[in-house]
């Protein structure tokens, strides 16, 4: 999805910035999914390594 965002920002297509922006917005979605454990110290995506796991 990256290289064929890439190509059509270079040819000028309008295509190239959508597949861009939604991407960008996918990337910041799930960044903040991610680290929203820091803030409430629940998990959303991935689950808590137990002492049995490490």
């Amino acid at each position: 999805m990256i290289f064929m965002a890439i190509y059509f920002v270079r040819f000028g297509a309008k295509m190239g910035a959508l597949i861009a922006g939604k991407l960008g917005w996918e990337s910041l979605v799930f960044r903040l999914l991610d680290n929203l454990y820091f803030v409430v110290g629940y998990p959303i995506i991935a689950n808590v390594a137990d002492n049995d796991e490490i």
